[in-house]
């Protein structure tokens, strides 16, 4: 049996019993008192005690021996709620309160489950038969629940909860010299699911002096089976197998005695409208035996009621359907508690510094060493206001500790939530629904949505505070060191006057207050008249209960005023640090073409990042100073390569709209658009000082739209025809752009062309064709615009029949040319008839080098004809293009070299492509991708400095290189 592995691991413990006994001597429960305890006369009188919840509650004698214990007056001392009084001043009911109430409620139920299986022994419900369970037919076992529900608190300390979490919070305690996390896992291995307060209660009931304790009282007997039931209900643990049930009617259950007592005793005194009728719970409630057939047909009929797993057989605690509303009321009640009281924030504020105070104390070296501060029972006997006292002596923590006694708590600087938190740049926002719709996937871009902002923040922030409780208090130790030091560096940044190290400079104070997971309401078996079945064939509470957990999970931290704006500041930046580099992810790129061209999937790097308007309607803080504070201190350096966490300034935000709105046309890979989010977003990654002039580069850019392309080939079919040239067969030269640009000039152009005696083909097997009708007078291949000239003289070398090995070097990489083969008709055309590749722009340079290839291949009357001039490179602040090239030069080093070697050859050719291939450094795009001679950070994504790099336009080919954050 588990205790009692539980009570050999504790007397293996050198030292443990003698430290806990020393404890007990504090309270007066010493071995002089457990001698001179007189066993209470059986059949003697019982006691009634006026309670403002429950009215009159009586206790048999046996009970009274308990109660009128040290043990248990010592709860008196601890309030039940903690340091909830400092928010709610009437909620100062005491530990001991409860413990009687819970008690109370317990016998009632016991009463109500004996009196049900008493009037009708056997439940029939359908064709099955459950026999009843009566519990008060054996006295011992009804007495030991009794006892438990009495007992089930003496373990906590000072303060309740909140000195549990104090003392948690910190590491290296010990627990009677174990370390506490090795005190913890006595009970964890051996299925006990128990926090330190209910391990204590669980090691003070198998205590030498309580077992001589309870010898008193109850005489002789099975007085070490006795003490192993007490545990195992305590614990919420079965003390037999075959009655699961009755471990559940004190602790741990859906509907149990604890619950019922704290949460209309709560309510009440603070003043909170909620409870939980408890007449409906009694009411035809009982203990009901179930066989294993049967266990397994509720099993079965659970799966996909509630998504629960295998039942039990045994003995099981089950309300009638007409109680079920008060199940609904008491999951009702208590998401309302936690959230008003348990939970308030000023509450768990006040929780923090009582933590700050404790261990203050047990690291300050001057603290006594004898009895070991490290230690919890030396913490054991005191009570609120003792424990309050000693903290407001000490050195270590005397500062903090008044502040709980004058209530001079910090305030909040940050909170953290899972609504607030957002990806860098929402799916939504760079791609087109439609384009993803067309691969029969309608809505995939929406499901793709929601799966991206669970890989990423979502998941940032569920794994921000660990729920394990060995690594929890080592995270929040480390998140508040982080902010702390942090915050001294932001405000050295923003804060020209302030010298930490100047005399009286204090450290700032942080608070972290993390959210607590609630436990979820657990499920019920519910009698129907002939059936029985789960709760959640009747409510839905426990789904509701546990969306609103997922939904209300709160980390608050709380700082001095003074050190408010610095430490939200700090909090940005630490958060966004976090994970730096240490999580990876992905989502499936459902609208992949499935050529090969794209990968099943974009790589996702998490980083957390916070809707600050909405963090700071939740703490008070002016959102415009925290943004002002935010530039500045990146403007001083203090972000480094997260200085894109610092939110656009409020007048560039119309002006990403205008930006936005100039490039709205644009339709690259996938689907790949320009939204003013996605604006926003490409302009955040840049350092404070360039944003504004990155937009204002990005206004001034150039889009080639179909109006464009019709309005170009007009102008250079009009200049032909004053050179006294006859039609045009017009052509599409590239596979992507030149299709692009000869659809556009079909659509635009077609009736007037086709009037004027132009023509047009669509690929080179319809111009074999009309070339077979008779001579054309000249062929317009047509595209949208060239620089270099490389990609046009690669595609005239494929055409001539050149091995690709004998291209020049810069060109023989080049796959974005037409690779099929011209017919003879085609390949005559090209050697001996007029042809023109015509472009929408282009420039001198690029046209010599193409003229010069068609040349040297053969094609005697090849020109090359272009509207206008790539417009020149604009002028850039020397930061901006440095900028520009670093990000660029690591882009496309990443793509070409990975994380191999570069030689010296490559490296000049990334130095030469950084700013756009060639430097040209241009702001150009057509309707379907950019060239590579537009600025290279405009339409190269991937990874830059740890972080990814959202390219604005997505340059075709380049989908698969896609990193999102």
């Amino acid at each position: 049996m588990g205790v009692r592995r539980i009570k050999a691991r504790l007397d293996a413990a050198a030292g443990f019993w003698p430290a806990m006994h020393g404890a007990l001597d504090t309270l007066g429960f010493d071995e002089g008192y457990v001698a001179r305890l007189t066993a209470p006369a059986h059949g003697g009188r019982r006691k009634y005690i006026k309670d403002s919840v429950w009215g009159m509650m009586d206790f048999e004698p046996h009970e009274l021996a308990i109660i009128d214990s040290p043990l248990l007056q010592r709860l008196r001392r601890i309030s039940q709620l903690g340091l909830t009084f400092l928010t709610y001043p009437s909620a100062e009911h005491s530990r001991f309160s409860h413990t009687l109430g819970v008690t109370h409620v317990l016998k009632r139920l016991v009463a109500s489950i004996s009196e049900a299986a008493r009037r009708e022994p056997i439940l029939r419900a359908g064709n099955d038969e459950y026999q009843l369970y009566d519990p008060s037919a054996d006295g011992e076992v009804a007495r030991s629940l009794a006892h438990a529900a009495l007992l089930h608190d003496v373990g906590h300390l000072a303060f309740s909860h909140a000195g549990e979490t104090a003392f948690s919070a910190g590491a290296g305690l010990l627990v009677g010299g174990m370390e506490l996390e090795d005190f913890i896992g006595c009970f964890r291995e051996e299925g006990f699911e128990s926090g330190l307060s209910e391990c204590l209660s669980i090691a003070v009931c198998l205590s030498p002096r309580f077992r001589a304790f309870y010898g008193r009282v109850l005489g002789p007997g099975d007085l070490d089976g006795r003490l192993r039931e007490i545990c195992c209900f305590i614990g919420g643990v079965p003390h037999d197998p075959r009655y699961p049930g009755l471990a559940n009617l004190i602790s741990g259950a859906a509907v149990d005695a604890d619950k019922i007592d704290y949460l209309n005793r709560d309510a009440r005194h603070c003043g909170i409208p909620v409870g939980v009728d408890v007449s409906r719970v009694f009411l035809n409630s009982a203990l009901v035996r179930i066989s294993p057939d049967q266990a397994l047909a509720l099993s079965r009929s659970r799966v996909g009621q509630t998504g629960g797993g295998r039942f039990s057989a045994g003995v099981h605690f089950i309300v009638n359907s007409s109680g079920i509303d008060t199940y609904d009321e008491l999951a009702n009640a208590k998401a309302v508690l936690y959230q008003r009281v348990y939970l308030h924030q000023l509450t768990r504020n006040a929780e923090q510094v009582l933590a700050e105070a404790v261990h203050g104390t047990i690291r300050d070296p001057s603290a006594a060493a004898n009895p070991d501060p490290r230690d919890i029972f030396t913490w054991f006997g005191y009570g609120d206001d003792e424990l309050l006292a000693r903290l407001s002596r000490e050195r270590g923590s005397r500062q903090i500790a008044t502040r709980l006694v004058t209530r001079d708590l910090p305030k909040r600087a940050f909170v953290i939530y899972r609504d607030a938190c957002e990806p860098f740049v929402g799916l939504r926002d760079v791609f087109d629904a439609g384009e993803w719709d067309v691969h029969d996937a309608r809505g995939a871009l929406a499901d793709l949505e929601l799966v991206y902002r669970r890989a990423t923040c979502w998941r940032l922030f569920d794994q921000l505070v660990p729920v394990d409780p060995v690594e929890r208090p080592r995270r929040l130790a480390e998140l508040r060191d982080l902010i702390r030091r942090e915050a001294v560096a932001a405000r050295r940044s923003i804060d020209p006057g302030f010298d930490p190290t100047a005399p009286g400079a204090a450290e700032p104070y942080v608070g972290l207050s993390p959210r607590f997971e609630l436990k979820p309401i657990n499920e019920v078996l519910v009698r129907e008249k002939n059936s029985i079945g789960h709760s959640g064939q009747w409510t839905k509470s426990e789904e509701l209960s546990n969306a609103d957990n997922l939904g209300r999970g709160v980390d608050h931290v709380h700082a001095d005023r003074e050190w408010l704006p610095y430490v939200a500041v700090a909090c940005t930046k630490v958060l966004y640090d976090l994970h730096a580099g240490t999580m990876a992810s992905s989502i499936p790129d459902r609208a992949a073409p499935g050529d090969g061209s794209a990968r099943e999937g974009f790589p996702v790097r998490p980083r957390l990042l916070l809707r600050l308007e909405e963090v700071c309607s939740r703490t008070g803080l002016d959102h415009g100073r925290l943004l002002d504070d935010m530039a500045t201190a990146a403007r001083a350096g203090y972000f480094g390569a997260a200085e894109r966490i610092v939110p656009l300034d409020g007048g560039l935000l119309p002006r990403c709209g205008t930006v936005a709105t100039r490039y709205a046309t644009f339709r690259g890979e996938g689907g790949w658009q320009v939204s003013p989010e996605s604006v926003a977003a490409f302009v955040r990654q840049f350092p404070v000082g360039l944003r504004q002039e990155m937009l204002s580069l990005l206004a001034r850019g150039t889009i080639i739209t179909r109006g464009a392309v019709g309005q170009a080939f007009d102008r250079m079919t009009a200049a032909s025809r004053t050179r006294g040239e006859g039609g045009f067969v017009f052509a599409r030269f590239s596979p992507n752009s030149g299709n692009v640009t000869g659809i556009a000039l079909e659509q635009e152009r077609r009736d007037a062309y086709l009037g004027a005696g132009h023509g047009f083909v669509r690929n080179l097997a319809e111009l074999e064709v009309r070339l077979a009708g008779g001579p054309a007078g000249c062929v317009a291949f047509v595209d949208d615009q060239f620089a270099s000239g490389g990609q046009a003289s690669a595609q005239l070398l494929h055409w001539a029949g050149v091995p690709r090995e004998e291209w020049p070097a810069a060109i023989q990489g080049e796959r974005n040319i037409d690779m099929s083969a011209p017919g003879d008709r085609t390949l005559e055309l090209l050697r001996s008839g007029r042809v023109r590749l015509m472009f929408v722009h282009g420039t001198e340079t690029g046209r010599i080098r193409v003229v010069e290839t068609a040349r040297s291949a053969g094609f005697a009357d090849l020109d090359v004809v272009f509207d206008g001039q790539i417009p020149a490179s604009p002028i850039l602040s020397e930061p901006l293009r440095g900028f520009l090239a670093e990000v660029g030069r690591g882009l496309l080093r990443a793509i070409r070299h990975g994380d191999g070697p570069v030689d010296a050859a490559a490296d000049a050719a990334l130095t030469a492509d950084a700013v756009g291939y060639g430097n040209i450094g241009s702001v150009m795009v057509t309707l379907t991708s950019a060239p590579s001679h537009a600025i290279t950070a405009l339409w190269c994504p991937g990874v830059y400095a740890g972080q990814p790099w959202l390219p604005l336009f997505l340059r075709r080919g380049y989908r698969k290189h896609l990193v999102f954050g």
